[in-house]
């Protein structure tokens, strides 16, 4: 899963240069093959300052450039958490205008999605949702799951459990799995982000990442009568 989308500073202010971003998507499909590598557009957001237009010219040009290196897309609409609302206040202030019905109410979103779907399959791919509440199938937009123990079996030669996390959000469909990930220690600044909840927090968690530690924060004793401890 390789998160890539266009959005200007305001919403991804610390991530690297998108042509850079592309190039190492590209290796990363050179090295590991197109059907391990699934490019997330996601969030979607819909707001003044980028509307359908700036999707569908944002979402067009980067699939041009990854025609053959990805089989798969995933998006989903932004969801309005708490902490997001939160995050996104100052922009709001600022003249900003987010667009909080865009898929429960208006239908932009499900439009949007008609419109993206067709770009993706010239390009190769094909189209799912993340945990979405609506099915877009009569498009060709499937349901799709970030952890998609069917694919993984197939690419893999495995036999894991396909059935839902019984964990996870309803509209989930991930199969059970262990979260290698950790909360607030992205340092890229996203408001949109679901994952940091503190800037500063995460800032200080990156500089005290091990890179010879198993954890990406901290570092680990050995095990002791059977429990690991971290320090």
């Amino acid at each position: 899963q390789f998160t890539l989308n266009a959005y200007d500073g305001a919403l991804e202010p610390m991530v690297p240069g998108l042509d850079r971003r592309i190039e190492t998507m590209l290796r990363l499909s050179d090295h590991v093959g197109p059907d391990r590598v699934i490019w997330r557009y996601d969030p979607v957001i819909l707001s003044n300052r980028h509307p359908e237009s700036y999707h569908l010219e944002s979402f067009g040009k980067i699939a041009e450039k990854l025609n053959g290196a990805v089989h798969r897309v995933m998006t989903s609409y932004i969801e309005f958490y708490r902490k997001t609302d939160r995050r996104l206040m100052p922009l709001e202030l600022q003249g900003f205008s987010f667009d909080r019905k865009a898929r429960d109410e208006t239908g932009r979103f499900r439009n949007l999605l008609g419109q993206m779907n067709p770009i993706a399959n010239r390009a190769g791919m094909t189209m799912f949702t993340c945990a979405q509440p609506d099915d877009y199938s009569d498009m060709g937009v499937l349901p799709g799951a970030c952890i998609d123990g069917e694919l993984i079996n197939r690419l893999w030669g495995t036999r894991v459990a396909t059935q839902k996390d019984p964990g996870q959000r309803a509209h989930c469909r991930c199969a059970k799995s262990r979260d290698i990930g950790m909360a607030n220690t992205c340092i890229h600044g996203c408001p949109y982000c679901y994952s940091t909840n503190d800037h500063e927090k995460a800032a200080e968690h990156y500089r005290q990442h091990d890179p010879d530690s198993p954890s990406l924060w901290g570092r680990f004793e050995p095990a002791i009568k059977g429990q690991q401890r971290l320090l």
